[in-house]
């Protein structure tokens, strides 16, 4: 099990320049795990790609679908305790609530961290958690 973010979910999606990266990440996973905000994050960003003509709907709607084949795991439940914790790693590490978030999930399961978020990746090395790729170019 991986923890996967919305950067390497959205470089297959979009078939940015990662895709090949990013495909094989997710591909070589029996599960993957993300906080359940990521299918809006998804979402969204397919429809500013849209609206900012990149993709057509119909390309949208395609990558919704590829999206949801994927043997996904949504943690939909988070208490206090581990809310404070993303706070505090926002504010260590200068992240947003949604990137801490991801970093959390990955602590609590001891997973390693899906991304090619720079800061997402060098907080989660700080924290100990394993990032994938191993290497960014």
């Amino acid at each position: 099990m991986i923890v996967a973010d919305a950067s390497v979910v959205m470089a297959v999606a979009l078939t940015e320049p990662k895709f090949e990266i990013a495909r094989d990440i997710l591909a070589a996973s029996d599960l993957l795990h993300a906080p359940s905000l990521l299918p809006y994050e998804v979402v969204s960003v397919l429809n500013l790609a849209v609206r900012q003509r990149r993709m057509s709907s119909s390309e949208s709607l395609a990558a919704i679908a590829q999206f949801t084949q994927l043997p996904w795991s949504f943690e939909l439940q988070v208490g206090g305790s581990r809310l404070g914790v993303i706070l505090a790693l926002a504010a260590k590490h200068k992240l947003t609530g949604y990137d801490s978030s991801y970093l959390e999930l990955a602590m609590h399961t001891g997973c390693p961290l899906a991304s090619f978020d720079k800061d997402l990746r060098a907080a989660s090395t700080a924290e100990g958690v394993a990032v994938l790729p191993k290497k960014l170019s």
